[in-house]
């Protein structure tokens, strides 16, 4: 009875309440299953991140030395450092970290998609739905491991949710407002950069795609000034990073790897460096008793020959199409000490949330596309999002692929991320714009979000 009147009169009550219930049990799962998945342990990498935490902070080998500096920075902070980082206590102040940063920015996530639908019932699945993508075992087991993977994963589901707030902001027109956020994605966007160096190149392309959206779609002086300042703020920051890689140390061992396990052993390859002057068979690759400027020289002129070869032999560049699925669909429970049986409760949720079928992709795309028809043609960011999130991943696969050949499915572990989230926004903005269309006389709107 009392829900009875509580759904006729205050039907946004019964939303809030329901999704503020997801969200308790949301937070009881996450905390009692995945963070306590499998074993708090480093990984053969973190120890290179940890070294770096010995710098000092105020020299120049901190800022551009053998890691990016994120992570050091962050491990700084908690107080781990070369003594002390295998120490449980030690391990158990990062991965709490990992584990709260990650439930937040989950959250924050569902919350700004539930703002891109206009509609109750699609407002409270939408939340469901993301919530749900949070307890994917793919993507909740690297909290427990001290890498990377886990704060990279984080800060882009954060960025993706502040472009998205973006939209819903920009209807406000106190300025404050869009500065603020602005200034908010902007550092969020540097902080992902230097925490892995393979991000830079994501961010580099979305940031030409969306001064291209600027460009052309966007309207009004002052939110045309803002966008188009932040996404050159966003390409001069992805090129910097790309340029201090290039001239620093670290690109030295994939490069090393690529050499070793393709270029030495594939016949048309080897023989492409002998004809541009470096016969590998005769060289001693093993340089590292030689001077630092003698390895820089070996090292960019192996990579000069082995970017003309890949220019010049464009079949050669779609090779790991023959190896798609661990690029686009990669699967990393392999990191797992004791990875949960397939017939669980939590495989199986992980497996429909996150489909290892690649038809998710077209799917995803053509939905996209269906969403922007029935929206007569408008373009939304939310639109362009989804169309980034699903096809940067097919480019990037095979950058993935060609500048390394060791842990392929952890380098591209993101791609299952992003391209999932890509999916299930594709089919929650067409069932919004569906049911824009169709039954909105009949569909009980919530409060917006500006009048909040």
């Amino acid at each position: 009875m009392l829900l009875g009147y509580l759904s006729k009169k205050h039907p946004n009550l019964i939303i809030w309440c329901a999704a503020f219930c997801l969200l308790i049990c949301f937070g009881l799962i996450k905390f009692q299953y995945l963070h306590n998945l499998d074993d708090l342990r480093p990984w053969h990498d973190t120890k290179s991140y940890v070294e770096v935490t010995e710098i000092p902070i105020t020299s120049p080998n901190f800022w551009d030395g053998q890691r990016p500096f994120v992570l050091p920075l962050i491990y700084k902070l908690l107080g781990i450092n070369i003594g002390n980082f295998e120490q449980f206590n030690s391990m158990w102040r990062i991965t709490l970290f990992q584990f709260i940063l990650n439930f937040l920015v989950w959250i924050f996530f569902a919350f700004t998609v539930s703002l891109q639908t206009k509609h109750l019932f699609l407002k409270f699945f939408s939340t469901a739905i993301i919530l749900l993508l949070g307890l994917g075992i793919d993507i909740g087991l690297w909290e427990r491991m001290l890498l990377t993977e886990s704060i990279s994963n984080s800060l882009f589901i954060f960025i993706v949710a502040l472009i998205l707030l973006k939209e819903s902001i920009e209807k406000n027109k106190r300025c404050i407002y869009n500065i603020t956020l602005s200034i908010l994605l902007w550092i969020s966007i540097v902080l992902y950069i230097f925490i892995r160096d393979a991000n830079a190149s994501i961010v580099l392309i979305g940031g030409f795609l969306y001064l291209l959206y600027v460009l052309f779609r966007m309207k009004g002086k002052k939110q045309y000034i803002l966008n188009f300042s932040l996404s050159l703020m966003v390409i001069l920051c992805s090129a910097f990073s790309l340029i201090q890689v290039n001239n620093s140390n670290r690109w030295w061992e994939p490069m090393s790897h690529v050499l070793n396990n393709r270029i030495m052993v594939e016949p048309e390859l080897t023989q492409f460096f002998i004809n541009n002057g470096l016969d590998l068979n005769k060289v001693d690759i093993n340089l590292l008793n030689q001077p630092k400027a003698q390895q820089m020289a070996f090292y960019q002129k192996t990579k000069t020959i082995y970017t003309k070869f890949l220019i010049s032999h464009p079949l050669y560049v779609l090779k790991p199409f023959s190896e798609i699925n661990s690029l686009i669909s990669p699967s990393n429970l392999s990191y797992l000490h004791n990875p949960p049986e397939p017939t669980n409760w939590e495989r199986r949720l992980s497996n429909i949330i996150y489909p290892k079928n690649n038809i998710i992709y077209p799917i995803g795309i053509i939905l996209c596309i269906l969403t922007i028809v029935i929206n007569k043609y408008k373009f939304k960011v939310g639109d362009f999002v989804v169309a980034f999130l699903i096809l940067s991943v097919i480019p990037l696969s095979l950058l993935i692929w060609h500048s390394d050949t060791i842990e392929i499915p952890r380098h591209a572990e993101q791609f299952l991320l992003q391209s999932r989230m890509g999916f299930w926004m594709s089919i929650l903005f067409f069932l919004d714009a569906l049911e824009n269309k169709f039954w909105k006389e009949n569909s009980k709107k919530i409060i917006p979000f500006e009048k909040i």
